[in-house]
């Protein structure tokens, strides 16, 4: 069965993280996104901003499409942008999270409670415990995240991405 965007459906774009840096990059990059409206307007993106990956994201998580923004430590150069899709959240084993639970995990966990899910990607932002990552930065990593975004909406006619 495949999800076809109509024109009354949204994707939603959450940013997650809390208030200090780096975690709070998530926020940021979304934030930059909303404002600056990146995200084509026929996809009527919604935008939502969450602390943690549990259990805010069980309630707000239903069939839309959804993409996830989030700061991410996997030991890569502070900076990579790394993206995965449902099936490589559900096979991935080590945690790349900033998180004490992370991002892949919850989602792991939702999808198996709600057994159906529309994950299009998750966007890890590298960080380090050190990390600074400038505004000019951030609007360069919304420009391309958003871009990706608009690319992969696309597709949703064709694709399926539940379970």
């Amino acid at each position: 069965m495949n999800h076809k965007l109509d024109p009354q459906d949204s994707i939603k774009i959450i940013g997650i993280g809390n208030a200090y840096p780096p975690d709070n990059l998530g926020h940021l990059i979304a934030h930059q996104i909303e404002q600056k409206k990146l995200i084509s307007a026929h996809l009527h993106p919604q935008f939502l901003y969450v602390h943690s990956p549990t259990p805010e994201l069980f309630n707000i998580i239903d069939n839309s499409p959804t993409f996830y923004i989030d700061a991410m430590k996997s030991g890569q150069k502070p900076g990579s942008i790394h993206c995965l899709t449902l099936p490589q959240i559900l096979c991935h084993q080590s945690s790349i999270s900033s998180h004490e639970i992370g991002l892949i995990h919850s989602l792991k966990l939702i999808h198996s409670l709600k057994n159906e899910i529309n994950t299009m990607a998750i966007f890890g932002i590298e960080v380090s415990e050190d990390s600074f990552l400038d505004d000019k930065y951030c609007i360069n990593t919304a420009n391309i995240i958003a871009d990706e975004i608009n690319l992969r909406s696309q597709s949703l006619n064709s694709r399926c991405f539940k379970k």
